[in-house]
């Protein structure tokens, strides 16, 4: 028999970042400013990284990190696909980044290349842009072609215009997405405020950046990167064009009027993520759970059925699910 299981809303965590500034306490407008950290570059919203777990933040289990209540509920929570591929781990981590300075240069390395030697995942990942100040730029793959001996040389130059000159460097505005698999080069430019869905994992490797003092990961880097990719370009119109990849499935819902969402067919749980405006989420037994901007819902796989009314005309929210 199917648990009843509640839409189940966690705690922020929030972390403060050397590139990070003020954008995300005035952008979690309920969250008690004491818990945001100055210079708040991230707010985890859905995390089972083991340093991070994410909290229920009400209800029966009001405090339990989000690994007891996929024990607890099992396939009923994850669906039946999901909970056999990956057991008692949530596979997702979803995340609001505030870039107030640039992002390091960096990769992230493929499952294959990181399982054994760190226990965890690779990380593939996708942005959808929230927020820009002017001109403000993203770097999503190489600009040409290259090879590990010839982009090994520049990097140990530690020369910026040198780097970039490598770098395929991508305007963005408000409403455009990426698609940044495993292997990629990326960074987030100054002045961006996105929401980030990736593979549960918490493995960088830095490559360059900016003259801060932290490590950077140059041969790591190396042995993962994918030296012909100049594939990074932006998705437009995520509302019609769905981010589809082997680990997540990524669309904009834009709810201007009551409507109901029915997935009979998904085999899966859903996180809505409100990104603008605000709404009510209601359930099959008529329970109403408020979104607003920056509330993150895990809705079990048993949930099928859901009654979404806006309470603004721009409410917007990312329907994120496993494949």
């Amino acid at each position: 028999m199917q648990s009843v299981i509640p839409l189940l809303k966690f705690e922020p965590i929030f972390l403060s970042k050397p590139w990070g500034g003020d954008r995300i306490a005035s952008f979690f407008s309920t969250s008690p400013k004491s818990l945001i950290p100055s210079s708040c570059g991230e707010a985890w919203l859905l995390s089972d990284v083991p340093d991070n777990p994410s909290r229920l933040a009400e209800g029966k289990y009001k405090g339990k990190e989000i690994g007891f209540l996929i024990k607890e509920y099992g396939a009923d929570l994850l669906g039946e696909k999901c909970y056999q591929t990956y057991q008692h781990r949530f596979p997702l981590l979803i995340k609001i980044i505030h870039a107030q300075k640039p992002l390091s240069i960096q990769v992230h390395p493929k499952d294959q290349q990181v399982e054994e030697k760190h226990g965890q995942r690779g990380k593939t990942e996708m942005w959808y842009i929230l927020e820009t100040k002017e001109k403000a730029q993203v770097i999503s793959g190489f600009h040409k072609k290259t090879s590990e001996k010839e982009f090994g040389t520049v990097l140990k130059s530690e020369n910026e215009q040198d780097i970039f000159q490598y770098l395929k460097q991508i305007q963005v505005k408000k409403g455009d997405a990426f698609f940044v698999p495993a292997g990629r080069i990326h960074g987030i430019g100054r002045g961006i405020l996105l929401a980030e869905i990736q593979e549960s994992s918490d493995i960088t490797y830095r490559v360059y950046d900016f003259g801060r003092d932290r490590q950077l990961h140059i041969k790591q880097a190396l042995s993962v990167l994918d030296f012909h990719d100049t594939q990074g370009q932006k998705v437009e119109n995520l509302s019609k064009n769905r981010i589809v990849s082997d680990y997540f499935v990524v669309q904009r819902l834009d709810i201007s009027k009551p409507t109901i969402t029915n997935e009979q067919n998904l085999n899966s749980f859903r996180v809505y993520l409100s990104v603008r405006g605000k709404g009510k989420i209601l359930d099959e037994q008529k329970q109403t759970y408020l979104s607003q901007a920056g509330d993150c819902h895990l809705i079990p796989a048993t949930h099928k059925k859901l009654r979404l009314e806006p309470l603004s005309q721009d409410w917007e929210i990312l329907n994120i699910h496993v494949p």
